[in-house]
């Protein structure tokens, strides 16, 4: 397609290494900025969202649970997503 307005991502990064999984992300991000391009993404690495990320909605058991700008996601928030302790959830860059 020529042109989109929107892209898609399932998983973008899942099965890659931490490198491939950056390279990636930038490339999107990049894709994103400087063509203007919305890219609506699923993703399970909570740090790789807070930080590519300029909305975030967390959704559980098909209930929206957060709607907002990653800044504002709080560890009790992501453990309420996920259904576990929040320390029992890795983040590179923990949020609060």
């Amino acid at each position: 397609m020529q042109e989109p307005r929107l892209i898609l991502c399932d998983e973008p990064i899942a099965s890659l290494d931490p490198s491939s999984s950056k390279t990636i992300m930038d490339h999107l991000h990049r894709i994103s900025r400087d063509m203007k391009i919305t890219i609506l993404m699923n993703l399970h690495q909570v740090d790789v969202a807070i930080k590519y990320s300029d909305r975030i909605v967390g959704i559980r058991r098909g209930e929206v649970v957060f709607d907002d700008e990653p800044k504002r996601l709080k560890k009790k928030t992501v453990a309420e997503i996920y259904g576990s302790d929040a320390e029992d959830i890795l983040f590179e860059e923990s949020p609060e």
